[in-house]
């Protein structure tokens, strides 16, 4: 009992730091540092995300038909939008023929969105998978033209600014919900609700199948408690 009640206090540990702003982007890029090493977890985590569909906008035309591991793409057309998985659309931007359109789930407002709903609301809400992973990608690609995401009231660079201010924001609230289920299980010998966790975030718990053994054992203490007062 012991262990697993020192296991949980790591874990909260884990995600007080993981929050400072020193360490936050680089938790998100898995790159190595003190805190979190990248790890085949993190690899996994990342690789998966690249199957994410996103509509890039053709620049040049591949006639044939390009036959990946999860669908067939017959073609794709200069000056026509496509919907292909991130990994293909970053190859396509890199050589140039493409654009990448920003999805409208990580546009500036529909971020504001998430803050607000994670503020109103108890738990964690909803997110697409592989949210952060793949928002911290695609924000990259976006810097090299930032112009192209100008709105009337901000320049380019501004609204990708405030996209990653947001993300930042969005990224501490969730984790200080995580910190605060983790803290209940620990007072109340529970399995946490971690409805609504992405993956990543759930990796981010310093490999969450060590943690999730731990969740069952207070689950388990907490039904035999119950049965012996019963």
């Amino acid at each position: 009992m012991l262990k697993l009640f020192l296991q949980l206090k790591l874990l909260r540990l884990l995600l007080l730091l993981v929050s400072c702003p020193r360490f936050r982007w680089h938790f998100l890029l898995m790159e190595t540092t003190d805190l979190a090493p990248a790890s085949d977890s993190f690899t996994t985590a990342y690789f998966e995300g690249q199957d994410t569909l996103v509509t890039v906008s053709m620049r040049g035309t591949i006639r044939e038909t390009i036959n990946l591991l999860n669908l067939q793409i017959h073609g794709l057309h200069c000056y026509r939008s496509a919907e292909v998985p991130l990994y293909l659309a970053l190859q396509l931007f890199d050589t140039q023929q493409a654009t990448i359109c920003m999805p409208e789930w990580l546009k500036l407002d529909r971020t504001r969105t998430y803050i607000n709903n994670e503020m109103e609301n108890p738990g964690l809400q909803e997110l697409q998978p592989h949210f952060f992973e793949v928002s911290r990608r695609l924000l990259i690609v976006f810097r090299e033209h930032p112009d192209e995401h100008a709105s009337a009231d901000l320049s380019g660079s501004a609204t990708l600014l405030a996209i990653e201010f947001n993300l930042n924001n969005l990224f501490d609230i969730r984790r200080q919900k995580l910190k605060d289920i983790i803290d209940a299980a620990i007072g109340n010998r529970l399995a946490p609700n971690l409805t609504n966790a992405t993956k990543f975030e759930l990796i981010g718990l310093n490999t969450y199948k060590q943690f999730s053994d731990s969740f069952s054992e207070i689950h388990h203490l907490s039904l035999y408690d119950s049965a012996n007062s019963a």
